[in-house]
């Protein structure tokens, strides 16, 4: 058990390959930045790879995965959960749904993004992201109340198709 007692909850599946990069990531940090080293060093990670039908092609299946999402966020809770995160840029579509529906609060993928280029001498962002990313103007409109986007710092327009 780690030391902190937090535990780090992982909504995964929409692309197991980004879930099992995003876990590797949180190890790979903890061991340079906080130098974890043995077992009881690392955060307790709970992974949860849901298999899901295509919520990007299609709306119905949007719902369908959100409630799916929802039922998965109440078994987590049960476990304790400190924080969520989700493992996919596009599923961040759904973040406002899930966050009414978890007393957990959740790390946004794309908030943290807008943090880490913020103070940075950096003119210009090229986002790479499926279509159904930037149409839904997650980093470009900042979607989530009182936050920015990478818009609003001028800095995002290299976007693929323009």
């Amino acid at each position: 058990m780690n030391k902190n007692n937090k535990i780090i909850g992982i909504l995964g599946g929409m692309g197991p390959q980004a879930s099992a990069h995003l876990v590797k990531l949180l190890v790979d940090k903890s061991a340079k930045e906080f130098k974890a080293k043995n077992c009881e060093d690392f955060p307790e990670i709970i992974l949860d790879s849901m298999p899901h039908p295509d919520f990007i092609a299609s709306r119905q299946n949007s719902k369908i995965v959100v409630e799916m999402l929802k039922e998965r966020i109440k078994n987590m809770e049960k476990m304790n959960v400190s924080v969520f995160a989700l493992a996919c840029n596009t599923a961040h579509i759904m973040l406002n749904l899930l966050k009414v529906a978890s007393k957990t609060p959740f790390i946004s993928m794309i908030d943290e993004v807008v943090k880490q280029v913020e103070g940075m001498e950096i003119k210009k962002i090229g986002l790479l992201a499926s279509p159904t990313t930037f149409k839904s103007g997650l980093f470009q409109k900042g979607n989530w109340v009182g936050k920015e986007s990478l818009s609003s710092h001028q800095r995002l327009n290299l976007i693929p198709w323009k």
